[in-house]
C-alpha cells in the first residue's frame, strides 16, 4: 500500500485515495484491520463484469443485464480491469451509455457510498484527511486529471476530465469531449475542464 501511495502522490499531486479493492475481493479479518489502522476503505463491487476473460461482448451484457432501471433504488460498483485494452477501449464506453441511459450519474466510489468527501483522499506529506469531489477550481479538491481518452468534465470517468495539455485538444465542448475547433470552444464550452475562446 505504501508504495501505491508514493505513485498516487506523483500522479495526483501530494494526495492519494483512501479506498482500495483488495486483489480478487479478498481480505481476511487481518487484512480489514490492518487496512483501517492505514485509515483506507475497503471496497469491493457489486457487478463482475468478468472481462478479464477478454469477451467484452458478454461482459457488456453482463453489465446490461445486472443494471436495473430504477435508477432512484440501485447503486452499483462494477469490476473491470483497466489493464485490458478491450474494457479501456469499449467496455467502459459501454458502461458509461447504458448507465446513463438508464438514468445514473457515473459518480466516485466515495458519491456512491455517500461518504463524506473529506473521507475520499488524504494528504501524502501530512496523512489528513483531504476533501475531494473533482469540480476543480476549488483548492480542497483534487481537480481535473489530464484526459486520456478524449472525455471531459461531466461526460469523463469521475467527471474529472480536463482537456488541456491533453492531446485531443485543449477546449471541453459542452457536450464533455475534447477538441479544438470552435464547436468544442466557443459558445457553452466548459471553462472548469479546458481552455475557451
Amino acid at each position: 500500500m505504501a508504495q501505491n501511495e508514493k505513485i498516487f502522490k506523483d500522479v495526483l499531486g501530494g494526495y492519494f485515495p483512501t479506498y482500495m479493492r483488495p486483489p480478487y475481493g479478498s481480505c481476511s479479518g487481518q487484512c480489514l484491520t490492518d487496512m483501517a489502522d492505514l485509515g483506507y476503505h475497503v471496497i469491493n463491487w457489486n457487478i463482475d463484469t468478468l472481462d478479464y476473460q477478454g469477451n467484452i461482448p458478454n461482459s457488456q451484457s453482463i453489465f446490461n443485464n445486472a443494471v436495473s432501471t430504477n435508477a432512484a433504488a440501485n447503486k452499483y460498483i462494477a469490476l473491470a480491469h483497466d489493464v485490458h485494452q478491450g474494457t479501456v477501449q469499449t467496455l467502459a464506453l459501454g458502461m458509461i451509455q447504458t448507465a446513463k441511459a438508464r438514468g445514473y450519474r457515473i459518480v466516485t466510489v466515495g458519491e456512491c457510498l455517500g461518504d463524506a468527501s473529506g473521507n475520499w483522499y488524504r494528504d501524502a506529506v501530512t496523512g489528513n484527511a483531504r476533501a475531494g469531489g473533482g469540480t476543480g477550481g476549488n483548492p480542497g479538491n483534487p481537480g481535473p486529471v489530464v484526459s486520456t481518452d478524449g472525455t471531459c468534465g461531466s461526460n469523463s470517468p469521475g467527471g474529472v476530465y480536463n482537456c488541456a495539455n491533453s492531446g485531443f485538444g485543449n477546449c471541453c465542448s459542452q457536450w464533455g469531449y475534447c477538441g479544438s475547433t470552435s464547436e468544442y470552444c466557443g459558445a457553452n464550452c466548459q471553462r472548469g475542464f479546458g481552455n475557451c475562446n
